[in-house]
């Protein structure tokens, strides 16, 4: 189990749509790293920060990852 849903199950219900709404980042790309696919680092740092740090980015993403736009909700 990734970081990630570590951290979700510990959260109220509806932690998901929060922490997608407060990082910008979109729903597909949140559950994605929720499963533990990595994502690129500008997302992770996204996904980190509405994390309040309580996941690392290094958990998220391999710092290789090269994304040049992360999905954002519209």
């Amino acid at each position: 189990m990734s970081q990630l849903a570590e951290w979700l199950q510990r959260q109220p219900r509806g932690a998901l749509s929060r922490l997608w709404r407060e990082s910008g980042v979109s729903w597909h790309t949140v559950n994605r790293a929720k499963r533990g696919e990595k994502v690129g680092l500008k997302v992770a740092i996204l996904i980190s920060r509405a994390t309040r740090g309580e996941v690392p980015r290094s958990a998220l993403t391999d710092d290789d990852v090269i994304d040049s736009e992360p999905r954002t909700a519209a």
